[in-house]
């Protein structure tokens, strides 16, 4: 019978991720509010004409 042991988190070996250049972040920031910004002007476009349909 074979024997079965759990792994506990503290002895998992994660590798270490490189973190992101924090100018990077702010850049995707940037890019993604222009995007939400422009996503609901166009829902706001949208629901304007289904309320006159």
């Amino acid at each position: 019978m074979s024997e079965q042991r759990q792994v506990g988190p503290e002895s998992v070996n994660v590798p270490e991720q490189p973190q992101p250049c924090p100018s990077d972040l702010h850049a995707v920031l940037r890019d993604m509010s222009a995007a939400l910004a422009e996503h609901r002007v166009r829902i706001q476009q949208l629901q304007d004409v289904n309320q006159g349909a």
